[in-house]
């Protein structure tokens, strides 16, 4: 209980999957949660289940073969683009179309960058 209420900090106004994790049908009956909220925990768990890390196109693929729905490409990118303005994924700082469940560290991207042209001299 007290790690949920410090990491109710980091995002206290959008709703996680896992903060629904474990609760009763009782206190979910009673949450405020939108049949948006519920594709935007879908396409979060399903980045996840992917791995964490997933390009646009990947993801139009893994939805279809997950759920047999075929996701129009610009309605998902504003979906995505969406989530991404709440902090429930992240997009790539320079690079387009990929997609994270956690922040993209770019420093550790670089250093790689840097170690290849070093082997190419």
């Amino acid at each position: 209980m007290t790690n949920y209420i410090e990491d109710i900090k980091d995002s206290p106004l959008y709703l996680k999957p896992e903060d629904l994790e474990d609760l009763p049908p009782e206190l979910l009956s009673q949450l405020n949660i939108t049949e948006s909220d519920k594709k935007d925990m879908y396409l979060m768990k399903l980045i996840e289940k992917c791995g964490g890390i997933i390009s646009l196109d990947k993801l139009l693929i893994a939805i279809y073969k997950d759920s047999g729905e075929i996701y129009e490409r610009n309605k998902l990118m504003t979906r995505l683009y969406r989530m991404s303005l709440k902090e429930l994924i992240y997009t790539h700082p320079s690079k387009k179309g990929q997609y994270s469940i956690t922040k993209w560290n770019t420093d550790d991207e670089k250093n790689y960058e840097e170690e290849e042209k070093d082997e190419n001299l």
